[in-house]
């Protein structure tokens, strides 16, 4: 009975905890550009389950248009989509993500380019050969470090 008797002025203070949390996150947007949304994403790893988890990160934070990819061949046959924006793993099956850049220098493509390694060393080597690269930890990945580099840098 009191649950029903409850003033809609009691419930949780929503615009003190948004208050709070703005500080906090100040550099990342809490509602991206509409437009970015509908930005055509690809994700090239050998690792199926790494697509999986990349792909519902983005997903979680509002992406829609993303094709995953576990082969380098497939994913630059069908570049003629134009990607947006590419998560591309250096070690692959058969080649290494370098192939996939040279390909989209071939085609005279200009995506936007997150360069994916565990390792930043491998960064730096390809850093000097291609300009404009973004580089991704896979180490130790969270949704707001994507956030961050997806609206600040990237996107």
């Amino acid at each position: 009975m009191e649950q029903n008797n409850r003033n809609k002025n009691d419930t949780f203070p929503l615009k003190k905890l948004n208050g709070w949390l703005n500080p906090l996150f100040k550099n990342i947007p809490l509602s991206p550009k509409k437009d970015i949304m509908n930005s055509r994403i690809f994700i090239l790893d050998d690792h199926y389950f790494f697509c999986k988890v990349m792909e519902g990160m983005l997903r979680n934070i509002g992406f829609k248009n993303i094709e995953i990819f576990v082969d380098e061949y497939r994913c630059v046959q069908s570049l003629n989509k134009k990607p947006d924006l590419i998560f591309l793993d250096h070690n692959l099956k058969i080649n290494n993500g370098m192939f996939v850049l040279n390909k989209l220098q071939e085609l005279d493509l200009s995506p936007k380019v997150v360069y994916m390694s565990s390792r930043v060393r491998v960064f730096m080597q390809v850093a000097d050969h291609y300009q404009g690269l973004h580089f991704l930890s896979k180490n130790d990945l969270k949704t707001s470090e994507l956030k961050t580099l997806l609206y600040n840098s990237v996107l």
